[in-house]
């Protein structure tokens, strides 16, 4: 309708966000739903649906059949998927109370249960301890933050069943990269420094100042760097993370990147300040 805005700073982000049907625009709001006796029901979020072999398994679903009757196991979880050889891998990352068990025990009962409540067999298991699984200050599971830590090698020896840490995961990298953002985020802000867990409205940004960070950093690095996915990192440490899975799955390769902040060594893009 006419209320809809004619698109974001990104003409990419547009494109895949906004369109037309029978002469009205429409926004892409991700929300999944229904009909039922004339009215609209909310199920969930495009994001939080786990597509395997073909068959769609609403994140929550599989969960709650993580944790579902366990007492070892704090009532939270995180599902989400990640590329594999060959086909998307289902993980879930769990929290263990004390005296739990056996990691692997742990394990093995939450792909037994997820397995048996909702039929998608995991190829990995996270078990680790409360506060592993990040959640917003309303307490929703951060399913995106999680994946993306997962894929950083954060979780690698927390990992109690499948692959330890994917091939995606470049810890010299992420850690090159997040210096960067880091700088970029303080000189677009106006602050002196800027940590890696600082958000970038703590920092006085706003969606302005998330578009500037990413062209910024596209012109700086010669990749490509969406403003969505700035605003919903919003902190260095996310982005930073987003953008290496991204661009390794674009087909960038470990040493292509390090070579690129290598560059960056002593020069500043306009309205940035890089270390």
């Amino acid at each position: 309708g006419p209320s809809v805005t004619d698109g974001y700073w990104s003409a990419a982000a547009s494109e895949e966000l906004f369109g037309e049907l029978e002469g009205r625009r429409f926004l892409r709001t991700g929300d999944l739903g229904y009909l039922r006796d004339g009215e609209l029901v909310l199920s969930g979020r495009v994001k939080d649906v786990l597509v395997y072999r073909g068959v769609n398994y609403h994140a929550a679903d599989v969960e709650e059949a993580a944790v579902a009757d366990a007492p070892g196991l704090r009532p939270v979880a995180a599902a989400f998927m990640i590329e594999g050889e060959g086909e998307p891998q289902a993980i879930v990352a769990v929290e263990a109370r004390p005296r739990a068990g056996e990691p692997a025990q742990v394990a093995a009962a939450v792909r037994e249960r997820v397995l048996a409540g909702t039929g998608l067999a995991l190829a990995a298991v996270v078990v680790g301890p409360p506060g592993t699984v990040p959640r917003t200050s309303s307490g929703k599971v951060q399913r995106s933050l999680c994946r993306r830590r997962f894929l950083a090698g954060e979780y690698a020896e927390l990992v109690a069943f499948g692959a330890r840490v994917p091939a995606e995961a470049d810890a010299g990298d992420r850690e090159l990269l997040v210096g960067v953002v880091r700088g970029v985020f303080a000189g677009v802000c106006g602050v002196e420094s800027c940590e890696p867990e600082q958000t970038l409205y703590e920092l006085g940004g706003d969606s302005l100042r998330a578009a500037e960070i990413a062209e910024t950093l596209d012109e700086a690095l010669g990749l490509e760097v969406r403003v969505d996915l700035v605003l919903e990192a919003l902190t260095p440490e996310a982005l930073a993370a987003a953008l290496l899975e991204r661009w390794r799955a674009a087909g960038l390769g470990p040493g292509e990147l390090s070579g690129r902040l290598a560059s960056l060594a002593g020069s500043e893009p306009a309205g940035a300040s890089l270390p």
